[in-house]
């Protein structure tokens, strides 16, 4: 009865607590963007810091550099890329009034195409939604989330600032919940994590910057049309694990078969080359992806894609690299304790031996007491080692 009562308590306070997470989720989404954010720059502030800078000081050149860089290129990319986007939503508008003028004089299929081909003026009519009637309230949308997303991304910095500059209070607040014996372990499991999430990070911005620009200046110089877009979307594609070098290939094939057959071979060749750069000689020197797991890390963007949107892109790589290194950890943990309780047996056993020994060397056969004290050792022992037989059989199994 005690039995059931425990587990019933433990399966009412486990929903409650994943209730009162799921009430705080926004809280706690922003808490983890700013753990990503402080584990990706404090690097920087820590080489300002171990060259004679204050900790504050050293936190707003990192912090400053980081964001400066970041804003100044997608500032410019954006604009550019924007202005592309124009470019080709006119020429597609052109290209869109010579089907519907040339095709009801074509093959007998583009004739049928252009009998569903409605007037360019109705195509605006309905994306405005009647003569613009609603453009008002759309900008008014999109300015308000352009709003909610700015005020979030100041309050991301802020949190990591403050998380950057006082790491050591933030670790004693969330260890004191702990017990005593378990934390240094879980220190440094945490300081792992922050490691590997930060250089997970730091490798895939610069990354994505990178490849952004080199695309963007490449695709300008071969006279490709609208660079800087598909420089742009390139470069984000770049992102998704796995399928990104594939799903790379597809603005600039697209763009390359708009300017001509042989720009298409030299693009797509330039940009293999400038990814497997990327991949084979950068991405090594800042993290070691070959010990995590590229199917996990894609089951996490479908999970947080689908919760998050956008902001699940950027979260759920960081996420499943830190759940990866936790399991990896706990697994080596447990791997030493065993190991460390096998080596203590060998010994309580060869200490065993060492008694037996003595007590049949002596000339006088031991007392009753000394017996019973010897038996009640190697009964337990040999209970020992039946726990650990049964902990590595389970194992096995598991």
């Amino acid at each position: 009865m005690k039995r059931v009562a425990w587990v019933t308590f433990i399966v009412a306070a486990t929903i409650a607590v994943l209730m009162v997470l799921w009430q705080f989720r926004d809280a706690i989404w922003l808490l983890l963007f700013a753990l990503v954010v402080a584990a990706t720059i404090r690097p920087f502030a820590d080489y300002f810091s171990a060259r004679g800078m204050s900790r504050g000081l050293s936190l707003g050149l990192g912090y400053g550099v980081m964001l400066l860089a970041l804003v100044g290129l997608l500032g410019v990319l954006g604009a550019l890329a924007l202005r592309d986007t124009q470019e080709l939503l006119n020429a597609l508008i052109i290209r869109y009034e010579a089907i519907r003028v040339a095709w009801p004089s074509g093959a007998a299929w583009q004739q049928a195409v252009a009998d569903w081909l409605p007037p360019s003026a109705d195509l605006s009519t309905a994306m405005t939604g009647g003569e613009g009637a609603n453009v008002a309230q759309t900008i008014g949308g999109v300015t308000g989330s352009l709003a909610t997303s700015l005020g979030y991304f100041v309050l991301v910095i802020m949190t990591s600032i403050y998380l950057a500059a006082d790491q050591a209070r933030f670790e004693r607040i969330w260890l004191s919940f702990l017990p005593v014996r378990h934390r240094s372990t879980a220190r440094t499991i945490w300081r792992e994590v922050e490691d590997n999430v930060g250089a997970y990070t730091r490798s895939e911005l610069f990354q994505g910057l990178i490849a952004a620009v080199l695309l963007s200046i490449g695709y300008t110089l071969l006279g490709l049309a609208y660079p800087v877009l598909f420089g742009l979307l390139g470069a984000v594609a770049w992102f998704i694990p796995i399928l990104g070098f594939l799903l790379a290939l597809i603005p600039v094939t697209i763009a390359a078969l708009i300017s001509g057959q042989l720009t298409t071979w030299i693009a797509i060749g330039f940009t293999v080359l400038l990814l497997l750069l990327l991949e084979g000689v950068m991405e090594p020197r800042v993290f070691n992806r070959g010990r995590f797991s590229g199917l996990f890390l894609i089951l996490m963007l479908i999970v947080f894609v689908e919760q998050l949107g956008i902001a699940g892109l950027l979260i759920a790589p960081p996420i499943a690299v830190a759940l990866q290194i936790l399991f990896d950890r706990l697994m080596r943990e447990r791997a030493a304790l065993s190991t460390t309780e096998e080596k203590s047996l060998t010994a309580l056993r060869g200490q065993l031996a060492e008694l037996a020994t003595m007590m049949a060397v002596q000339p006088e056969p031991p007392t009753p007491r000394l017996q019973t004290m010897y038996d009640r050792l190697a009964n337990l022992v040999a209970e020992a080692e039946q726990a650990t037989d049964g902990k590595r059989t389970a194992r096995s199994e598991g």
